[in-house]
């Protein structure tokens, strides 16, 4: 975790925490800041059932279970906010748009599709790089969460 994603990361965790504040929604983030803050274990069962605890309980955090920690969390409420990275331009003409070489709605690549099979059981805002250069992504946030409270 760098200086520079801490830069991403605490304007969606600062809107998070005054809209939630605002709104009276009783959700209560925690932010990644590289100290496993938002760790999270998920180990599976004879039948291959995904479960998942927070903190992680592994003795020496083993690599038996596999441990994820999401940029934004809520365990309680069971939301994921995520900041994906988009690290080269779109490259012209592409056929197949793939991570770092589109834009919004890319291909998962192997390491997400893993990611995504984890957080199952979570509902989850992925924001891109691109689009916290836009306004709008806090009213998609907003909208997320007024979601995620009416649901519960």
């Amino acid at each position: 975790m760098g200086i520079q994603d801490q830069d991403r990361l605490q304007p969606v965790y600062r809107a998070c925490v005054d809209f939630c504040f605002i709104a009276q929604i009783p959700f209560k983030f925690k932010v990644d800041r590289g100290c496993w803050e938002t760790a999270i274990e998920f180990f599976y069962d004879i039948d291959e059932k995904i479960y998942h605890t927070h903190p992680p309980k592994s003795p020496g955090w083993s690599t038996d279970p596999k441990i994820l920690c999401p940029d934004i969390l809520d365990y309680d409420n069971k939301i994921i906010i995520e900041i994906e990275e988009e690290p080269g331009p779109r490259l012209k003409g592409a056929k197949m748009a793939r991570k770092g070489h589109s834009r919004e709605g890319d291909l998962d690549t192997k390491k997400d599709a893993e990611r995504n099979r984890h957080y199952k059981d979570f509902r989850v805002f992925r924001l891109w790089e691109s689009t916290l250069k836009n306004e709008n992504w806090q009213i998609k946030l907003f909208l997320f969460l007024i979601n995620c409270y009416q649901k519960n």
